[in-house]
């Protein structure tokens, strides 16, 4: 890889949603379960921030190593039981399905959109 497509692994900080105004939507999310229940939290984090986290860290080989931490807001929490949550499954795996088909589209109609140019983990 050059050092022009270098990769930045991010750990986003979560704060307490109960601290401040939400924001007015949500561009990251986390998923987790703890025993019985899944918990999914809608983070926003601001672009320019992310932007000048990559810029400040372009090039630096002791990045690769460990994760660049930053911090978003926390826009909503949602708790739901496991019976519950996996009532989604056919649902999300129809939305995943129709997602990676439009993908395919887009990358064959210009090769620059290649999936995995950006990842989230």
């Amino acid at each position: 890889m050059s050092d022009t497509q270098q990769q930045v692994m991010l750990k986003v900080n979560f704060e307490d949603p109960k601290i401040g105004p939400s924001a007015l939507f949500a561009n990251h999310v986390g998923i987790s379960r703890a025993g019985t229940e899944v918990q999914f939290e809608f983070v926003f984090l601001d672009i320019n921030l992310v932007a000048n986290t990559l810029q400040t860290y372009k090039g630096d080989p002791a990045v690769a190593a460990l994760p660049v931490e930053i911090s978003g807001k926390t826009v909503a929490k949602v708790v739901m039981p496991l019976h519950v949550f996996i009532q989604l499954r056919g649902h999300l795996e129809m939305l995943f399905g129709q997602i990676a088909r439009d993908l395919q589209i887009v990358q064959e109609e210009d090769p620059r959109n290649e999936p995995s140019r950006v990842t989230n983990v």
